[in-house]
């Protein structure tokens, strides 16, 4: 999923901002979850879902005009102890 920011003005329109939702599909039945917030749910898939996420991002990028949703995911140790 893309959320795109649009200003529109005497100029025209133009996309000032592209947020993004990292997926991964989960097997065997292919649905798809989103990465970043899924292992919440999703436990067992939390590697999987960590790697979906950080290769996406990884493709996409982020930068001043794009960022992914969450931002940055919770780091293996935060999820270890239950932070979530």
């Amino acid at each position: 999923m893309v959320l795109l920011t649009i200003t529109v003005d005497s100029r025209g329109a133009r996309v000032t901002f592209i947020r993004y939702v990292p997926i991964g599909d989960r097997h065997p039945d292919f649905v798809v979850l989103p990465a970043g917030v899924a292992w919440r749910t999703d436990p067992a898939d939390a590697a999987a879902l960590r790697a979906s996420y950080e290769r996406t991002v990884a493709a996409a990028g982020r930068g001043p005009g794009i960022q992914p949703i969450p931002d940055h995911l919770l780091s293996a140790a935060m999820l270890d102890m239950g932070a979530w």
